[in-house]
Formats: structure tokens, sequence, C-alpha cells
């Protein structure tokens, strides 16, 4: 009579298959490292040509999903280490821009601290001249700033300088065809799931920082694009807001909306994403964001905790533009349907 199987033993048999694998692979010489040195250089130069490698700036290093780095360890290190070697021949190059609003030594006069524009550094980014593609990943962190402890006041920017100025020289100097402004909000008081709350106070957030890029022309609903080289661009904030640049004709860029569906993006914003090998970090770190989950999204459709009587908090006078999109993102995503008949509250 056969021995019966242990429960969960298919599953440790699994991982111990893929473990032998790896580890064979480690150890194992491929046919690569059978060729002559110069004979394996060829090969590579000829594949870097057609690689759509990224170089970063602020980890000095390139990031690519060309297969070679998965043949064996000795090939990976070999072909990443000529990948860095001509970095100033990629076309495509990302930086991580992160500022830090808290003050570096908070006292108690520090309770109206807030930045002013000028103190925040300019980035220094030289690109080689053949760069056609840069991706900016701005973090801004400020504690409190989504969560209770510091709610958000509009009028007085709560500490918040106009942050795109830092890199406005960089777009403006280089000859880029492909550009990615991606933003994430930092608040370290703000852990676990986000509440109605924490979104509506980072929904506050993200719009402003997303109007201080109007100042740049590629951002325009139309914008003058005689004089600019982008092709494509995008802003994509991580509360799942943004829009689509695209050139139409030779004098004019023309925005639209990032998505088909919610959460779904357009071919071209696709495209955009795919040649920055950013497609699936910037999915995750959308889902994980402070947005409005569609119905499809929640665990149990027949409840909803935003909708709790004793959470209602009235609209003010001053938030009439703020209660319409409010309304409208709800009604858009599947939370509430086509009609609204006590829209005089907000929930939290």
């Amino acid at each position: 009579m056969p021995r019966k199987a242990k429960p969960g033993q298919a599953g440790r048999d699994a991982i111990k298959a893929r473990r032998d694998a790896a580890k064979a692979l480690q150890t194992t010489h491929s046919p690569l490292q059978a060729l002559a040195q110069e004979l394996r250089d060829m090969i590579f130069e000829f594949v870097v040509t057609d690689d759509n490698a990224v170089y970063c700036h602020t980890k000095q290093r390139s990031f690519t999903h060309c297969g070679l780095i998965l043949v064996d360890t000795a090939t990976s290190h070999e072909y990443r280490a000529i990948l860095d070697q001509r970095k100033d021949q990629l076309k495509n190059h990302r930086i991580t821009l992160y500022h830090n609003l808290d003050p570096t030594t908070p006292t108690p006069e520090d309770e109206e601290f807030e930045y002013l524009g000028e103190d925040l550094p300019n980035v220094d980014l030289k690109l080689p001249s053949c760069a056609t593609g840069l991706h900016v990943l701005l973090r801004v962190e400020k504690t409190g700033v989504l969560s209770e402890s510091g709610p958000y006041h509009y009028e007085t920017r709560h500490g918040f300088p106009d942050i795109s100025q830092t890199f406005d020289a960089v777009i403006a100097d280089s000859e880029i065809e492909r550009l990615l402004i991606e933003v994430e909000i930092i608040d370290s008081e703000n852990v676990g799931e986000w509440n109605s709350r924490n979104i509506r106070l980072a929904h506050a957030v993200y719009k402003l920082l997303r109007s201080d890029m109007n100042g740049q022309e590629w951002t325009w609903q139309f914008g003058n694009g005689a004089g600019s080289t982008i092709q494509h661009a995008a802003l994509i904030m991580h509360n799942a807001t943004g829009f689509l640049v695209r050139r139409d004709g030779a004098t004019w860029l023309v925005r639209g909306t990032l998505w088909t569906r919610r959460t779904v993006f357009k071919k071209r914003a696709s495209a955009l994403l795919g040649s920055f090998n950013a497609t699936d970090r910037v999915q995750k770190a959308i889902k994980n964001g402070p947005r409005i989950r569609s119905v499809e999204e929640r665990e149990d459709p027949e409840t909803d905790s935003d909708w709790d009587e004793n959470n209602e908090v009235p609209w003010s006078d001053g938030e009439k533009e703020e209660q319409k999109e409010y309304i409208d993102t709800k009604r858009r995503v599947g939370r509430i349907g086509t009609s609204f008949d006590d829209p005089v509250y907000r929930r939290y």
C-alpha cells in the first residue's frame, strides 16, 4: 500500500525543486562562460545596442530586463558591468528626488515652520546628449500631513514649497522625448490601511503638488510644444491621479487621461512605463496608495464603513469645488449611483 503523502508535501517538494534549480544555475557554467572573452564581449556589445536599459543616477547602476542576467551569476555580473561602463550611451535615465520637509531640529518656535521654495536645492543632473528618456521619482515626506495628528491646511500650504522648481532646469536643458514624473507623499505617522479621512487629506496634498506642475509648459492642457522635444510624457501620482501628454503636430502638446478604466493604463501610458521598466512597480505603488477603491476591489461589496452616519462631516462653504470633485470621483468608481440625495455631507 503506497505511503500517504503528508499535508502540504507537494508544496514543500515544489519549493525544494526551485531551490535545487537555483543552486544548479549558480554552480553550473553556462555555454557563454565556455566562450573566449573576446567573443563574449562581442555578444554583449551586440545585445547592449538593443537593450532597453535604464541608468539610475540615484543608485548609480543600470537596470535591465535582458535575459542575459538570468543565465548565471557570472554572466549577470559581467553584463551589468558593461551596462554601467556605457551609462553615457544609454538613452533612458532615472533619478529619485527625496525632499524631507520636516524641521531638522524641531523646537517650540518651529510650530509655524514652513519651507520657502529657495530653501530646496535644485537638481544637478547632467544627462548625456544621447538621452531621450527621463523618469523622475519625486518622494516628499512631511510628518502628519496625511494623518489626523496633522490636518492639511490648503491656505497655508502646510509647509509645501513649489517642488517642481527643483528640477525645472533638468527638463528645460535636455532634449528628452519621453518624460515620466512619479510623485509619492510620505507620512511616517500614517501606517496601516488607508481610511477615507487619510484619502481625503492625501487628495488635497497631491492636488496641490499637481497644480505646481502647471508652471511647466509640457503640463498645460494645450501646451506650446514648438520649442520642446517631448513626444510623450506623464505625471503619475500614487493616489491614482495624474495625466498623459502627447504631441499633436509640430507645435502642440495635448493633455489627456492615463486610464481606460480605473487603474488600467492606456496603451500610450503602458508603453511609456515599459520604456523605463517601471510598469510593475508603479502599478503596485498605486494599488497600495491612498485612493478610493472600486466596488470590484472591495473585499465585501455589501458593506462600506465610509458611509457610516456617525462619520458624516458637513462641507464648508469654501469647499464647493472639492465637494463636486469628491462626488464625481465616487460616482466614477462605482461607490454611489447616478443620483446623490444628500450632497451636503462628506463622508470620512
